[in-house]
């Protein structure tokens, strides 16, 4: 916060919070100032919550999978042969 600002009753503030408005705001919850230009998208989830986001960027690399520490069989020949993978 800048300038004379004044921070009372059930205020939180958290992580990188900018407030620079002369408009008095008396309640609510205020997430974001945002560009008129500036498209918010809602990204839904598995809870009750929603995330907004302005131009999201998304992991497309696919996590690989790994056999370490899993047991196999093989039928070789009518013998069956068990290992667990390294």
């Amino acid at each position: 916060m800048y300038g004379d600002a004044w921070v009372y009753g059930d205020a939180r503030v958290y992580g990188d919070a900018r407030v620079s408005l002369k408009e008095k705001l008396i309640g609510g919850y205020f997430y974001h100032t945002k560009q008129k230009t500036e498209k918010i998208e809602v990204m839904e989830n598995d809870t009750n919550y929603e995330t907004l986001c302005s131009n999201p960027k998304y992991d497309t690399t696919e996590e690989k999978k790994s056999l370490s520490g899993k047991k196999v069989s093989v039928k070789i020949d009518g013998t069956e042969y068990s290992a667990t993978i390294d």
